[in-house]
């Protein structure tokens, strides 16, 4: 079959990755086929090994690509304005933040973290992933994020000082592990929607470290 000719300006070997971290998401690297990938990405399947040396690397510079990119997202840190209220503050931090780990791309990255997780390291005591970046590295990102927001409503004097490492520690933990559960579809999940766990998240937040009304006095 003589091959389509290539539409200018698109980058086939980007189609190439995007079709494939939805595949090994989907149905691991064993189950996954270069065909399947080249059919999801319109391109022919003899082009995948003009771009990549095999599936597993295909499957590694993937994942790579994308978590990379994530966790650069996760890193962004918008100022905090003068004056902002602890929950606007909050809110908008924690947003931010599931709308990163909710993307279609990183639902992707954690479902192939998490089958790479229950896999066990390879031969050579590597993640079955193929990279170093693991679940860990998200939670990490979040905890960092979330703590220094506190920090910094802390030092306005807009929150009491508590202890902000344990607090974004508590945050960090829900998000990640909530995140997975919608990735996978699981129906004790379902209900709870993305603005309800964000809601009661800087609800406790706020009600913990809330600055005590300059009028209630010692008993």
């Amino acid at each position: 079959m003589p091959r389509k000719p290539a539409i200018p300006g698109v980058d086939r070997r980007q189609q190439i990755l995007e079709a494939a971290l939805a595949v090994f998401a989907e149905q691991g690297l064993d189950g996954a086929t270069t065909q399947e990938i080249a059919s999801r990405a319109g391109v022919a399947q003899g082009l995948i090994y003009f771009y990549f040396a095999s599936k597993a690397d295909l499957r590694r510079i993937a994942f790579d690509q994308y978590a990379r990119v994530a966790l650069a997202q996760l890193d962004e840190r918008p100022p905090l304005l003068d004056g902002v209220a602890a929950d606007e503050a909050l809110q908008a931090t924690l947003t931010r933040i599931v709308e990163v780990m909710s993307a279609p791309h990183t639902i992707s990255l954690l479902r192939i973290m998490t089958r790479a997780g229950a896999a066990g390291p390879d031969e050579h005591g590597r993640p079955v992933a193929g990279s170093d970046i693991d679940v860990d590295a998200f939670a990490i990102r979040i905890h960092a994020e979330v703590r220094d927001m506190l920090d910094r409503l802390v030092g306005q004097g807009v929150l009491r000082p508590v202890d902000t490492w344990v607090a974004a520690y508590v945050v960090a933990s829900s998000l990640v592990t909530m995140t997975i559960q919608w990735a996978y579809n699981e129906p004790i999940f379902a209900a709870i929607s993305r603005e309800r766990m964000i809601e009661t998240l800087v609800g406790m937040l706020t009600a913990w470290a809330a600055t005590p009304s300059p009028d209630v006095t010692a008993v």
